[in-house]
């Protein structure tokens, strides 16, 4: 797999099969190895919870108690350091945002922190203004545009994960979804320079359930790291249309 700068994955798969954890796996390994830098904006991981999943990746060490023996404190905080230099977090807080408003904080940290990747989880949560005369294969196609002309105005490399619609089981099994399988439009495999897809089956892979880590009865949870202001937040710059 080939990672260009300028291009754009989408990245698809059911839930819980996987598809943020690829993709942090993804631009760790290209932090490691050639020092490349990311925004995040990510709706389904809170901040101090991903930034101990990072950590995990770059260390090679769990954060949470378990068979294995977990990362110490100062291991942890080495690790925070490393990605306060790597990853920088978008968050809308209060609201919404549209794809506009994440393009232009991006664009900030294109200016500010020398991004090369960004990542976009999920499609769904995004706030969209699609109007009345515009189909929904339309507004995707326009809104996949504005993404891969941002990435190749800024030379960024940028990772959309998306949903695919409801799969039908196959008996006890879910068949792995395709690009064209992800609501909306075919647009999503047609305007992708890569396309990845996720896919643990529950029926043979226990591990797809939906994490029981931190629960009491189970495994401890133990304290998350606070976001550091160097990770969390890329304000925009002044508002500049985006085209």
């Amino acid at each position: 797999m080939t990672i260009r700068p300028g291009e754009m994955s989408v990245v698809t798969g059911i839930p819980n099969s996987g598809k943020s954890e690829f993709a942090d796996a993804v631009t760790v390994n290209l932090a490691h190895q050639y020092g490349w830098r990311f925004a995040v904006c990510s709706f389904e991981n809170p901040p101090a919870e991903h930034i101990a999943k990072l950590a995990e990746k770059h260390l090679g060490l769990p954060f949470w108690d378990g068979p294995r023996q977990r990362m110490t404190e100062a291991e942890l905080q080495k690790a925070m350091t490393w990605a306060a230099d790597h990853f920088h977090l978008i968050r809308f807080d209060d609201e919404a945002p549209t794809i506009e408003a994440i393009l232009d904080k991006a664009r900030a940290a294109v200016m500010r922190h020398g991004i090369r990747g960004l990542i976009i989880d999920p499609y769904n949560e995004i706030e969209h203004h699609r109007p009345p005369s515009v189909t929904e294969t339309e507004y995707v196609s326009q809104l996949l545009g504005k993404v891969k002309r941002f990435a190749q105005a800024h030379d960024v490399h940028v990772w959309f994960i998306a949903h695919p619609a409801k799969m039908q089981r196959d008996g006890n099994s879910l068949p792995a979804p395709t690009l064209y399988d992800i609501s909306g439009s075919a647009n999503w495999a047609n305007k992708a320079d890569l396309g990845v897809v996720v896919h643990r089956d529950p029926a043979k892979d226990p591990n797809c359930s939906p994490s029981r880590q931190g629960n009491g009865e189970l495994i401890p949870t133990p304290r998350l790291p606070p976001c550091p202001p160097e990770i969390c937040g890329v304000e925009p710059l002044p508002s500049q249309p985006i085209p």
